[in-house]
């Protein structure tokens, strides 16, 4: 059963348009624009227009955008993405990567916008910025105690796609878990499936879903030794489908955590990178998962904890209950109320 509107959406925006400025590609990885394709299904489905502008964007990943009904248009500079947002007389703009800093915050401000930055370590933001997103559940005020913007901190605004909107039913946990996806974003800059293949292989009775991702450059097989049943694929159109038939997963410590954890899978997490630590820190607290760092994430490491982690019903079962506790996969459409309530106070 879907979950009703928080009380504060109104659900029409009259065709307000918003411009997104986020990159994806092999090296950055694809969870910024991944996690604003949400952010832009979510304003779309209440009425609003959006153009998603990019100076990287895999094809996979612009279609998906396309799909949605947004505009895909590419950039390579603030005054391109200025220019832009003026062009569409755009109300709203948002702004999501490492690299995207005062430069471009500062020519999307001066449009006129309403300006929401997506920061997760308190290194992002800007004074431009009327908004700042931190969907981290560690993030606090301090980090951005300079900053004149509207914080909307923590997990309730977490962004997740529609797909992930609906409640989870009560799952059923397994007195033994054989159903493992594994999943390191959409481009895996790390490598880290490899690792995963070759620990889960060995497990006999196992019925691995690999999603490589849309945009990862390496060559993906199945080791010919393998006990396991292994299948490897590309991508996927409904993610939350598959994250639903598991009951274990092995992923990178990123959007996909509070994916899984919305509906209601237990999960092992690596930091892939540095700013993935303060997830994994998090999801050990609330008790939604096994985090693990990079150095100790190996074949045998791995091997061990889910040959455990397998045969625990008690701890898989409350992790499930408390990932469904603690994410309720409504957090896009609080952030659009949010805007467009900053926008209509400007």
């Amino acid at each position: 059963m879907a979950q009703p509107l928080p009380p504060d959406i109104d659900p029409t925006l009259a065709d307000a348009a918003i411009v997104i400025r986020a990159d994806a590609s092999a090296h950055i990885g694809v969870g910024h624009a991944m996690r604003c394709l949400a952010l832009a299904e979510a304003w779309i489905d209440l009425g609003g227009q959006v153009v998603f502008a990019s100076a990287e964007l895999p094809d996979a990943i612009a279609a998906r955008i396309a799909a949605t009904g947004a505009r895909v248009a590419t950039v390579t500079t603030p005054a391109d993405t200025a220019a832009l947002a003026r062009d569409v007389g755009a109300r709203f703009a948002v702004v999501d990567g490492y690299h995207l800093g005062a430069a471009e915050q500062e020519a999307l401000s001066m449009t006129g916008a309403c300006l929401l930055v997506i920061d997760d370590r308190g290194e992002t933001a800007t004074q431009a910025a009327d908004l700042v997103l931190n969907q981290d559940a560690s993030a606090t005020e301090e980090l951005y105690s300079e900053l004149d913007a509207k914080l909307l901190l923590g997990l309730s605004y977490v962004l997740l796609r529609r797909e992930f909107r609906t409640a989870a039913s009560i799952r059923h946990v397994p007195e033994v878990a054989r159903h493992v996806l594994v999943s390191f974003g959409g481009a895996d800059p790390a490598n880290l499936t490899p690792i995963a293949l070759e620990a889960l292989a060995s497990l006999d009775g196992l019925d691995v879903f690999v999603i490589a991702g849309m945009a990862n450059p390496h060559q993906l097989v199945v080791p010919p030794d393998a006990r396991a049943t292994i299948w490897i694929v590309q991508s996927v159109d409904d993610m939350a489908a598959q994250m639903r038939r598991a009951d274990l997963a092995v992923v990178a410590a990123g959007s996909t955590c509070w994916e899984l954890a919305a509906c209601g899978v237990p999960m092992v997490a690596v930091a892939a990178a540095d700013d993935q630590l303060a997830i994994t820190e998090s999801l050990g607290q609330l008790g939604l998962g096994v985090p693990l760092t990079l150095d100790g994430f190996g074949v045998a490491s791995l091997r061990s904890i889910i040959a455990s982690l397998a045969r625990d019903e008690i701890w898989r079962g409350h992790m499930a209950r408390k990932g469904r506790e603690v994410i309720d996969g409504q957090g896009a459409l609080r952030v659009c109320a949010a805007l467009r309530a900053a926008g209509g106070a400007r």
